[in-house]
């Protein structure tokens, strides 16, 4: 029997170029062009599929956010009974910048991720995620400066997705958690 995530792997359909159009920021002057939607991809990517990235995943699969072929976000998740688990939300160092500059990113994934939960193929009943402290934990181990110098930034951005998802923080489970809509 396949589990939720390879189910969702099977029927996974990429977003159409007009999807993303209500994801990409207006642009400010003295930035970078507009993003350009023909430009980006997302690919869902389960368990090994993930081994070709040379990037840095967790848990069970992952969606990657390609933009003019290059790795610009992911995401990754688990399964973890009903709960499908969000463990890794980051820009890469290729594209990573561009696409938070230029697209509503924590809409884009929340959305994507509320669209892998209610997969009718899936019987997932919540979206779950530690508390983007303990994600972020990991973070202060690295070396160089810059890596502790960003840590409210992702903080910040995982709030953003936090409340994208309308999660709320449970004390009894120390995680945020938000009902899967079906």
């Amino acid at each position: 029997m396949a589990t939720n995530l390879e189910n969702v792997d099977n029927s996974w359909n990429n977003i159409s170029i007009e999807d993303f159009s209500p994801y990409v920021r207006p642009t400010r002057e003295g930035s970078h062009p507009e993003i350009n939607p023909s430009r980006l991809h997302l690919q869902f990517l389960l368990g090994d599929g993930r081994n070709s990235l040379n990037l840095l995943t967790t848990g069970d699969a992952s969606l990657l956010l390609l933009y003019r072929n290059r790795r610009g976000y992911i995401s990754s998740f688990q399964e973890d009974g009903d709960d499908l688990e969000i463990l890794q939300f980051q820009g890469s160092k290729q594209e990573g910048y561009r696409v938070t500059q230029g697209l509503h990113i924590a809409k884009l994934m929340a959305d994507q991720v509320q669209a892998i939960a209610s997969d009718p193929q899936t019987d997932f009943r919540r979206i779950t995620m530690p508390n983007p402290t303990v994600l972020t934990e990991n973070m202060s181990s690295v070396q160089s400066p810059f890596a502790i110098m960003r840590i409210p930034r992702v903080i910040e951005r995982y709030h953003g997705l936090i409340a994208q998802l309308g999660m709320s923080y449970s004390e009894e489970e120390s995680k945020f958690i938000a009902e899967v809509n079906r």
